[in-house]
């Protein structure tokens, strides 16, 4: 099954000063993508408009651009998607903590 998404990551950013809290969304900046199903080694998937998720056989870095984030405290954050074509049942989310 195939699945696309498009997707952003919204960061709510809080002060130690005051109550307001503030909605930031960072764009993604880049992508790729590791394939593990045999045959479709060679399809890539960085760039593109939407991400490809199929179960656990596709997996996908992202790249935010977090420079709204200095020098400030984020309070909670979310990644949204967008279902194309098709429900997915699990993602499993993980970081990177090294540059790529």
């Amino acid at each position: 099954m195939h699945r696309t998404l498009p997707l952003s990551v919204v960061a709510l950013l809080g002060s130690v000063t005051c109550a307001a809290v503030e909605t930031v969304r960072l764009p993604a900046v880049r992508d790729t993508s590791i394939v593990l199903v045999d045959g479709e080694e060679a399809e890539r998937q960085g760039g593109l408009a939407r991400i490809r998720i199929k179960g656990n056989q596709h997996i996908v870095a992202m790249g935010f651009d977090a420079a709204a984030l200095a020098g400030r405290a984020v309070v909670g954050a979310e990644l949204v998607c967008r279902r194309v074509d098709a429900d997915i049942r699990a993602v499993t989310i993980a970081t990177i903590s090294a540059p790529w």
